[in-house]
């Protein structure tokens, strides 16, 4: 009798600028759905009791990939840091060693 497999649904993060890299991020994210995996970003967060900033950090320290698509927008800055959503969500998927696909625009 064979056993039956479950399907393992891998959560990635899709991090970028948003205004500028929408239609990237829209394409990146349909071949993700193609391949089954959980897509996680800004677009789904919905309302939340966490900072913006806190709540990507909590999405990527959920996630198993990280896939970064850059381009000529630093972003909304980040007070504390000085540094951008972007660059700490990058910097967050690092320290984590999460397996990484950067796209440079």
């Amino acid at each position: 009798m064979a056993t039956q497999k479950t399907k393992q649904y891998i959560p990635v993060f899709v991090g970028s600028t948003y205004v500028d890299l929408r239609d990237y991020r829209a394409e990146v994210q349909k071949v993700l759905i193609k391949f089954e995996t959980i897509v996680k970003g800004m677009e789904f967060f919905g309302s939340t009791p966490n900072t913006p900033l806190d709540e990507c950090i909590k999405k990527i320290r959920e996630s198993e990939i990280y896939i970064g698509i850059f381009a000529h927008r630093y972003g909304s800055i980040d007070e504390t840091s000085g540094k951008s959503f972007t660059h700490l969500e990058y910097e967050e998927a690092q320290k984590l060693k999460l397996p990484s696909l950067n796209i440079y625009y």
